[in-house]
């Protein structure tokens, strides 16, 4: 690992593919594989014309030389040994690398700054064309330290810090070594403080046609099937042979080769034989590839049908397994290795999928999309992608940007059959009946095998449910084997006996396999906290979530809850348990809970049960494993149902509270008179429930303490192991001494208590009479006086030190800073020694050092002479006192009055002043007022200003106010300040000002949100730009570029109308000259009108 700076790079090499079709690189004018035979062949020329022009110097004489032979030999002999030298030099440099994928991991504490980092390095990955694949948070982690607040001697002052640590990871794909260096040096430099990046590479190869199955070959294939446990080699051997017809002694050494034929289940291979049968596969095909039988059937009847579809009845084995590396290869190598077949691959393809034409226009929309060029520039993938949106907007009508959308979301159908795509909409629709849309939001539902589909709709119910219904509410189990549906549905209904009721709210749980349900199921058995939720409906969700559950259980009990744990806390989402954890509440078990499990032992109704418990005031803090215990206590003791259900708060209490209790009532004095048989009375329970209720004074806080954030230490030893210990017996078991010398060292701490018997009384003196405060404090100051005090054992002596003296460290010598003395020069010197105090405040003023004071100091620093100490020049800055501001008076605008006028077109009414109206409960502007304004400003011709700042305006009306300000040309000064506009309506308002082109101001700053973003402020400019009459604009812009371009915008609308307004008063201004130098008299004027329609009538006669 190499570190750099404040981030680190890390190679990682694989021998994985990598898809150049993806990139636009540059093609060389020179193939790269000839340039050593270029290097000898021009070196060679180059040194032959080299020795020919040395020897030809050496040889010939002065009168024998030419000139011109000896410039034609240097020139040629220079230009084959410069070009073999720049060949050498391309052959020897190293070729640049390419990455299949760069990860960066970013972590710090300010999740605002990791934010705006991550932001800068997605905008800086699309300016140089790189392409996101993924990115994500992570959790953050927290560290707490305990530190001492202050140096103490009993080091109980402490104070806890908390550390979190933000993460953020983005990944990118498909990058050269160039460009990732680049990239990688720009975010680098830019990087801010206290953000921490990692940079992950993985390298990958681009290997030609003829090498790519010798790597294949080599290269470790993962499966799922390496958790599986092994068979022994023997018995696979043999029912391997019996499969596939091979001999059992090879296939016992191509075992030996392929360790994981050994985990692979029975039934899959099974399956996978089955598949390779019935395409024509032997068994000696099978052992030159033996790990076609590790893939799952489903998944290799998908490639089988994949090569049918392109023309390819019988592929072979290695083909078949690696058709996802082959979809991504272009369809010129594909057809130089023999695995494309012909060249009419679209109309093979279509034939197909619609060998009948049943899809109107899919063969002209196909054919119609795809270039001629496409076998040298596109892929497997890009034809099969263009045939299913084809399919999916001729057959279902779905919209070319939406189906593409749902193509590139999924990734599971870029290598899915046509042919299955095509059968899975059909059984969507009409064999399940699922509507289009919800097949579209649910797209992975066409990547499952159609056989398997329709082997589920076989199936009658799934879970006691029936199939059609399920399959409408978890889309999902469409893609779950047939045969894990029903062996789930056996285990769950018939074995473990859930009722339909429970499967159907967690059907999730069909999407894990068999083995998955039958292991968690097993594990929550021995698990006491689940012990009493076996029978809850519930359930199934800690069978779905297990893992997080036990993560959870295990965080609670280490933070000493105490076993109250709620069922729906440990299947709960991650941000509610978070927020949980942070607050200092205790979990509770829900009333639902605790509910179903009394119901369900007693075999009673759920609302009798919640109306009798919830008159107990802790009865959402008592554990269900403790009710559990009391409720089957009783039932063995040989209470009936009916007595329980009679004193039913008694549940919550503990086993061996109630054990003690029932055993002490015959013993009580108070009974014996009735002569109580107490286990045959009807009432025996209720009794028992009076006594807990009067040990525990009726209120339950003695018995339900709340033990989380507690310390369950002492003196360094650990509590926890003394919680199972029962404290009745062990002070029965004490002396009346012992008790005593308890009593006083232990103070009851109940606030029901009276102070007199919460607190030990430890004087055995009788009173002397009633208190008398002022004697008693009179009393306590005299014993403080004449009580000496304890000897010191050093005596205090004036100028003597007691003990060891504390000596500061020494610090070491600091270098003194030279003094350093500028030279003015004698002139400037001079000047400065004579100057007064109004020139050196006129030189502060000019050097900028005015704001060192404030403004009554610098006016007081111009008349010094006379001035109090403090202001003049020689004072001391201080501030200048504040002057607060009256309130602005309310706005009594009248809204409906105003309205009226403006639909009316009142001429009286220029302006319009709204401004914060909902301050005034009985004038605040509701929406319908807003879009009546809205409508009558749409004809208005008068108003010029309107002013709309803290009105409450919101987007549901802001389109109004667009399509007013779309026909209002009028209108000049508009002000919606301080609202509720979201930045997308911003935007509209903004774009709605083109069309009439007659606004000049337009201010909406301080909205709710703040902040309007990277593209909006883009968008914004641009708009801003197209638009030649505004000439002010209130917009708080968080980017320099929009900024810069907006205000250069506003500049040139400004001068345009600067010049604009010049122009015009130039020219009426020449116009009145003129006018006043050459005016016709009207009688001139007159008689020149008659004498020209006199001739105008002489030309008709």
């Amino acid at each position: 690992m190499e570190a750099k700076a404040s981030w680190f790079r890390t190679g990682v090499l694989t021998s994985g593919f990598f898809d150049t079709s993806a990139l636009s690189r540059y093609v060389a004018p020179v193939n790269p594989a000839i340039f050593p035979h270029l290097t000898v062949v021009l070196l060679a020329i180059g040194l032959f014309f080299t020795a020919w022009f040395f020897v030809y110097e050496v040889t010939s004489t002065k009168y024998t030389k030419d000139l011109k032979k000896e410039l034609l030999v240097s020139l040629v002999a220079a230009g084959f040994m410069g070009f073999g030298s720049l060949f050498l030099m391309l052959w020897t440099n190293e070729p640049d690398k390419l990455y299949s994928m760069v990860e960066l991991e970013m972590k710090g504490h300010d999740p605002a700054v990791l934010k705006s980092y991550e932001d800068f390095t997605l905008m800086a990955a699309e300016n140089l064309g790189i392409t996101m694949k993924d990115k994500w948070v992570p959790d953050k982690r927290r560290i707490l330290l305990s530190l001492l607040k202050s140096v103490h001697i009993y080091k109980k002052h402490q104070v806890q810090y908390e550390f979190r640590t933000h993460f953020r990871v983005v990944r990118f794909e498909k990058l050269t070594g160039s460009t990732a260096d680049t990239f990688l040096e720009y975010i680098e430099r830019n990087l801010p403080e206290g953000v921490l990046m990692q940079v992950t590479t993985e390298m990958a190869f681009v290997m030609n046609w003829r090498s790519w199955l010798k790597v294949l070959n080599g290269r470790r294939y993962v499966h799922a099937y390496r958790s599986l446990p092994a068979e022994p080699l023997k018995e696979r051997s043999h029912l391997l042979s019996k499969l596939t017809g091979v001999s059992a002694s090879k296939m016992l050494m191509c075992m030996q080769e392929h360790a994981l034929l050994r985990q692979v289940p029975k039934s899959h291979l099974v399956a996978v034989t089955d598949i390779l049968k019935s395409h024509g596969v032997e068994g000696d095909d099978v052992l030159e590839e033996p790990r076609i039988l590790t893939m799952f059937p489903l998944l290799l009847e998908n490639y089988f049908q994949c090569f049918k579809d392109i023309g390819v009845n019988k592929p072979g084995l290695q083909l078949v397994r690696r058709y996802p590396y082959l979809s991504r290869m272009r369809l010129s190598h594909l057809k130089a290795i023999g695995v494309v077949p012909g060249e009419d691959l679209v109309h093979r393809i279509l034939n197909s999928v619609d060998p009948d034409r049943t899809v109107k226009g899919l063969a002209e929309m196909v054919t119609g999309t795809v270039p001629s060029n496409y076998w040298t520039e596109w892929t497997l993938q890009d034809i099969c992608g263009r045939v299913q949106l084809a399919l999916l907007n001729k057959h279902w009508a779905v919209e070319i940007e939406k189906a593409f959308e749902i193509i590139k979301g999924q990734l599971r159908l870029k290598n899915k059959s046509l042919t299955h795509f095509r059968e899975n909409m059909d059984i969507a629709q009409h064999l399940f009946q699922l509507p289009v849309s919800k097949v579209l939001t649910n797209a992975y539902v066409l990547s499952g095998h159609p056989a398997n589909m329709r082997r589920i709709a076989q199936l009658e119910t799934i879970g006691a449910n029936p199939t059609k219904e399920v399959i409408r509410k978890v889309p999902k189990l469409l893609l779950c084997p047939v045969e894990n549906l029903v062996a789930i549905d056996e285990l769950l209904l018939k074995e473990c006996h859930f009722s339909p009721y429970a499967v159907q709210g967690v059907t999730d749980v069909y999407t894990l396999s068999p083995e998955t349900v039958r292991e968690r199921l097993k594990q929550l058995n021995t698990v006491p906290h689940f012990e009493a939720l076996k029978d809850h409906p519930r359930v199934l969700r800690l069978v779905m979530y297990q893992n997080k559950a036990k993560t959870r259980l295990a965080h609670i009990e280490s933070m000493h809850v105490g076993g109250i744990i709620s069922l729906d806390l440990l299947a709960a989402s991650t941000k509610k348990y978070e927020s949980f954890m942070e607050s200092s509440k205790m979990p509770r078990v829900r009333g639902k809970d605790l509910t179903h499990l009394v119901s369900t032992l007693l075999e009673i109704e759920n609302d009798f049960v919640r109306d009798e418990l919830h008159k107990h005031p802790c009865w959402k803090q008592t554990s269900l494993v403790q009710v559990k215990g009391t409720v089957t206590y009783l039932l063995a003791e040989g209470f009936t149902r009916e007595k329980i259900m009679n004193a039913l708060q008694i549940v919550l209490y503990s086993r061996k509270s109630v054990a003690r209790i029932l055993e002490q009532l015959p013993l009580k004095p108070e009974l014996e008179p009735f002569e109580l048989l107490w286990k045959n009375h009807d009432h025996v329970l209720q009794l028992a429930l009076y006594y807990l209720e009067k040990d525990y004074n009726f209120s339950g806080k003695k018995l339900f303490e709340l033990k989380m954030f507690t310390n369950r230490k002492l003196f360094g030893k650990d509590l926890s192991a003394y919680d199972d210990l029962d404290v009745d017996e062990l002070l029965d078991k004490l002396t009346p001494e012992e008790i005593n010398i308890l009593a006083k060292e232990v103070d009851p701490d109940d606030q029901l208590l009276p102070p007199s018997q919460r607190h030990s009384y430890m004087c055995d003196k009788n009173p002397t009479g009633p208190l008398n405060r002022k004697q008693l404090i009179n009393h306590i100051n005299k014993e403080a006086l004449e009580t000496p005090d304890v000897p010191e054992l050093v005596p205090y002596h004036p100028g003597t030190v007691r003990g060891k003296k504390w000596i500061a460290p020494s610090m070491p010598p600091s270098k003194q800073e030279e003094d350093v003395r500028i030279d003015l020069g004698e002139d400037f010197e001079t000047a400065l020694a004579n100057a007064g105090d109004d020139e050196l405040v006129d030189l502060a003023a000019i050097l900028g050092f005015h704001s060192m004071m404030n403004q009554d100091q610098y006016h007081a620093s111009q008349q010094n002479s006379g001035q109090p100490v403090g202001l003049g020049w020689t004072g001391v800055t201080k501030a200048t006192q504040y002057k607060p501001l009256k309130f602005e008076p309310p706005n009594m605008t009248d809204v409906e009055d105003s309205i009226r006028r403006v639909s009316i077109d009142d001429a009286s009414l220029r302006e319009l002043n709204l401004n914060n109206i909902k301050a005034r409960i009985h004038l605040t502007i509701s929406d319908e007022k807003f879009v009546r304004l809205f409508d009558a400003l749409k004809t208005n011709t008068r108003l010029e200003a309107l002013s709309l700042a803290n009105t409450d305006l919101r987007d549901r009306v802001v389109s109004k106010l667009c399509d007013a300000l779309e026909k209002n040309s009028t209108l000049r000064v508009l002000n919606v300040e301080s609202n509720f506009i979201t930045p997308s309506a911003i935007r509209d308002l903004i774009k709605s000002l083109l069309v009439q082109k007659s606004l000049e101001e337009f201010r909406a700053v301080n909205q709710k949100p703040s902040v309007l973003g990277n593209k909006i402020e883009s968008e914004i400019t641009k708009l801003v730009e197209k638009n030649p009459t505004l000439l002010r604009l209130g917009l708080f812009l968080e980017y320099n570029d929009a900024q810069n371009r907006i205000s250069a915008h506003l500049q040139k609308n400004c001068d345009k109308y600067r010049l604009k307004r010049i122009g015009r008063a130039a020219r009426n201004y020449l116009g009145g000259v003129l006018r006043d130098k050459f005016r016709i008299p009207p009688s001139v004027l007159q008689e020149r009108r008659d004498s020209l329609k006199n001739a105008v009538g002489e030309d008709e006669d």
